[in-house]
């Protein structure tokens, strides 16, 4: 009989490329700020999320010509400043002579390390002159064990290396909780990146790819799998391993082999889990057990049902207590917030381990709401009281168990390049400082002649003084969210909600007993325009993103819809029924002075501008049919786009004002196509014969279109490049449908 080996290992590093998924938008990101001469670079995020893995296969996802030396400051028992530098003198010396990118048998002979990795870097540039060098430096925010006189010292050396040596550059990861704690003098201005969870599409292909010859998934299964591990790459790889375990002989998974592996994974006793719990008060026990009880539409829950749970359970409950056990928990990364009221689960995962393990009623009991903050005894709460060996048991620096992530919304202050620092040499070695205030100076510690410094660039710009950095300055903010929707469950209400351009951070705009439909952003990306139903007919309201400050500016007691906000702001164009057939309408941004630009028997709807605000795209039925007319913004020179015998609807222009995207049934069912602005050239973008795609948006670079479709079963929001490739299903929520994405200016 033929051996298989389980390919998911969920505590070792792939061994190879193709076992390793996703991450080419970093591997992309990393390339560019190279390419830009940004010479260090941060990577950030959660523990278990594969920055050490991913760091591990970077240099193969790199097209440009470059060497790397990774190195692992978690390695190190002694985080001094003498040993962190003999420590990078010693795997540099060691890895480049393994290279061949040094003479051989090479060894620093200088007295201070400046000068010894200025030889190593001198030579290697001799022997490359073409090649960039990258020092990945893993787990960087180990220093954060020694003094910071030592980091800063450490970073001055950084700074001094990068502004002598241009081939040169630093990759360093950290954890979330570690950035606000990296404190330098200069640490302002170091481009970062975050490394979150796997894109669905990503998720799915490390689900399927590994035993693509050995098993079959029934449909939907990959989907459900990757939905209980909330695409995580860690905890997937935790379950696919029990799911080979369980299935592979058989060579099938269906839904009741995936219900059998899940109880195999929650029989492990997950430590990370256990840690979280361990270290989390009585309140927040009680409110962990409780959420995990009450899961609302998209995965989410609002805070609101949270509390009234705990009350019918235990009558002596106290609301506030819980609500601020949830935003602590927040905090802690363990929820994420999804809103002003709302969360859920960071890792899906955690709620069915909570379920298994924890009923409320007997957590309650052991709360005492005199003292909310009050901690359980250490005892073993489970089967065994040790945790197990490489499944992140262990701490941050911080004190949180490694997964924990601290409130998004943190600046992330990223590690930059100080001044120009000398260790020197008190027997051979390197001497640190033996101070804080030794290290305030740098005149102390340099013992070599200072040269003027020069920071590399890629556009003319008047030359930096001694105080200049070698890289641009990048302004960290937090993005706001980009994509807004409309979405129900099962016969529920159509509410609005936002979501990034990943389909992650999903938060409802504001909760209503109405249809709240068809949201479009002003250009300011300050507002939203959008259709509701809470007056008894369909009128069109304005309000903050925040949803917030909602006005009625079409108030008539006949239907107003499909929206559309004019290229500067100031008016608005829908469709109205208010004469019979549906007609368009212009309005100043708040209902004013209204004009009707169209007119007759036939309907007319979906208005849209032009990108210079002197025309409008509308679909217009006066042919018998559905068919894409263009006309002057004051309803002048219509002229007729598309001569199908089909409908043609929802157009809207390109960024540029070159195309016109809009949905057809042309091929018997509904696809997305794009053609020129003045019609002509149509060409299908999304080619999915057994499914319906509509209501396609552009992206504000015009590379990209959103629209929803039904191609997986139920209403989904889906992304893809204008040549019908990278098409990514963003919501995933075969229990909801979501429809009418609109991307932010």
């Amino acid at each position: 009989m033929r051996k298989i080996t389980n390919p998911y290992q969920p505590y070792k590093i792939p061994d190879a490329k193709d076992a390793f998924f996703g991450r080419e938008e970093i591997a992309t990101w990393v390339e560019q700020q190279i390419i830009a001469q940004r010479r260090l670079l941060i990577l950030y995020g959660l523990p278990l999320i594969g920055k050490t893995t991913l760091l591990g296969f970077l240099p193969q996802m790199l097209t440009l010509s470059s060497a790397s030396v990774p190195l692992s400051f978690s390695e190190l028992s002694d985080y001094s400043g003498n040993a962190v530098l003999a420590y990078l003198i010693q795997e540099l010396t060691g890895q480049l002579d393994a290279l061949n990118l040094i003479a051989p048998g090479s060894i620093p002979t200088a007295t201070d390390a400046v000068s010894a990795l200025d030889h190593l870097l001198a030579q290697f540039q001799q022997r490359s002159p073409d090649t960039e060098l990258l020092l990945l430096i893993d787990d960087f925010d180990a220093l954060l064990a020694h003094a910071e006189s030592d980091m800063a010292l450490f970073l001055d050396i950084i700074r001094t290396l990068l502004v002598r040596h241009p081939f040169l550059h630093f990759i360093l990861t950290a954890q979330y909780t570690s950035l606000p704690r990296l404190q330098h003098p200069l640490l302002d201005s170091a481009p970062v990146q975050q490394i979150t969870t796997l894109s669905p599409n990503d998720a799915l292909q490390m689900i399927t790819s590994p035993v693509d010859k050995v098993i079959r998934f029934d449909y939907g299964v990959p989907k459900r799998i990757a939905d209980i591990n909330s695409n995580h790459p860690h905890y997937l790889s935790i379950f696919n391993n029990a799911l080979f375990a369980r299935c592979a002989r058989e060579g099938w998974v269906n839904l009741r082999h995936l219900d059998e592996t899940l109880d195999d994974v929650l029989a492990k006793d997950l430590p990370s889990f256990r840690q979280v719990w361990r270290e989390a008060s009585l309140v927040e026990r009680a409110a962990l057990v409780a959420t995990a009880t009450v899961r609302g539409g998209h995965g989410v829950f609002t805070r609101q049902e949270v509390a009234a749970l705990a009350l019918r359970q235990d009558k002596k409950a106290d609301e506030e207590v819980i609500l601020t056990a949830l935003e602590s928990l927040a905090y802690q990364g363990v929820l994420v917030k999804m809103g002003a009221l709302s969360y859920k689960f960071y890792v899906d995962l955690l709620r069915f381990w909570l379920q298994k393990n924890f009923i409320l009623a007997d957590v309650l009991q052991e709360v005492s709401w005199q003292q909310p903050t009050a901690r359980a005894e250490a005892e073993p709460l489970l089967a065994s009281d040790e945790l197990q060996d490489g499944e992140g048991g262990q701490k941050s620096p911080a004190g949180f168990p490694l997964w924990i992530l601290a409130l998004a919304g943190f600046t992330v202050i990223a590690i930059l390049l100080a001044g120009i620092v000398f260790l020197g040499d008190k027997s051979g070695i390197f001497i640190a400082p033996a101070s804080t205030a030794e290290a305030q100076s740098a005149a102390e510690v340099i013992s070599f002649k200072e040269e003027p410094l020069i920071t590399p660039t890629i556009t003319p710009t008047p030359a930096p003084t001694g105080t200049s950095t070698p890289t641009p300055p990048i302004v960290v903010a937090k993005s706001l969210p980009s994509i807004a929707y409309m979405a129900r469950q099962a016969d529920g209400f159509w509410q609005l909600y936002l979501m990034d351009i990943d389909g992650s951070g999903v938060q409802p705009v504001f909760q209503s007993e109405s249809d709240e439909t068809s949201p479009v952003w002003s250009p300011s990306g300050n507002k939203l325009a959008f259709v509701s139903e809470r007056d008894g007919n369909r009128e069109i309201y304005v309000m903050d993103r925040s949803g917030q400050n909602p006005k009625n500016i079409t108030n008539h007691p006949d239907d107003d819809w499909t929206p559309a906000w004019s290229p500067d702001g100031s008016h608005i164009a829908f469709s109205s029924n208010r004469d019979g057939a549906w007609q368009i309408f212009v309005a100043n941004a708040d209902g004013s002075n209204l004009q009707q630009i169209t007119d007759g028997d036939s309907s007319n709807i979906s208005p849209v501008w032009s990108p210079d605000g002197e025309m409008l795209a509308l679909s217009s039925k006066r042919d018998g049919n559905w068919e894409i007319y263009t006309m002057r913004a004051d309803g002048k020179d219509q002229r007729r786009l598309t001569h199908n015998e089909v409908n043609d609807l929802a157009p809207i222009w390109s960024p540029d004002g070159s195309l016109i995207a809009y949905e057809t049934n042309l091929d018997g069912n509904v696809e997305v196509y794009v053609m020129a602005a003045a019609g002509g050239n149509p060409r299908n973008i999304t080619n999915m014969s057994y499914a319906n795609d509509h209501g396609p948006v552009w992206s504000p670079d015009g590379e990209r279109l959103i629209f929803y479709s039904n191609r997986e079963g139920n209403w989904d929001i889906f992304i893809t490049h204008l040549d019908g490739s990278g098409v990514v299903n963003l919501t995933n929520t075969p229990d909801v449908d979501e429809q009418t994405p609109v991307w932010r200016p």
